[in-house]
Order: C-alpha cells, then structure tokens, then sequence
C-alpha cells in the first residue's frame, strides 16, 4: 500500500482493511507450527474427517 494515494478516506479504510485481512489469514502463525491459518484448518478439519470416518 505504499505509494498509493485515495480519494476518500473511506477507500483508504477499506483498503487497509482488505489488507489487514489477507496478511493475517496468509501469515506463518508460530503457534501454528509455522503454517498459515488457512491450510491449518482444512489439514486439521481433514485430519478431523479421517478420524471421524
């Protein structure tokens, strides 16, 4: 988002928004042995199915 320049500050707001959304479901979560929460879930909701089966 550097360098961008907005119109409205409601364009700005829901761009940092938008932002902030993706890098947080697409960062390495150490709790998560280092592995982003969107693949962690579908592994753990897999894992979960398998034993469930």
């Amino acid at each position: 988002m550097h360098g961008l320049h907005f119109e409205t500050i409601r364009a700005t707001k829901g761009e940092t928004i938008s932002w902030l959304l993706w890098y947080d479901r697409s960062k390495m979560h150490p709790t998560l042995n280092y592995v982003s929460p969107e693949p962690f879930g579908k592994d753990w909701t897999d894992a979960t199915v398998a034993i469930a089966a």
